[in-house]
């Protein structure tokens, strides 16, 4: 097998790993399976052997597909709006009505 041809290969099993985000446990069978137009059994046998090392070869290749995914930061929380606190005006003191006391008269 030309390098050529084996470079082709790689080329499509990365994008096919890639663009269906294929683990790299998957079987032939499996990976038949998913994507639509798959390597043929024939080209794997003839370029890497088997299908495990066609596997790590796209591993070896492309690290960066078989990477754990970092999980997205979860999103800030919106502050609650500023509501202006109502003004409470202190009442201003009344004054007392004054009251009158009853005259004392002497004698009693």
């Amino acid at each position: 097998m030309s390098v050529r041809q084996k470079k082709e290969i790689l080329d499509r099993l990365c994008k096919d790993f890639a663009d269906y985000n294929l683990p790299a446990t998957l079987t032939y069978s499996g990976y038949t399976t998913l994507v639509a137009d798959p390597v043929l059994p024939r080209a794997i046998r003839k370029t890497y052997g088997n299908w495990s090392r066609a596997v790590k070869a796209v591993q070896l290749a492309k690290p960066e597909i078989f990477a754990p995914k970092k999980p997205e930061p979860a999103p800030a929380p919106k502050p609650a709006p500023v509501v202006a606190a109502p003004k409470v005006e202190t009442p201003k003191p009344v004054a007392k009505p004054a009251v009158k006391k009853p005259a004392v008269t002497q004698g009693k």
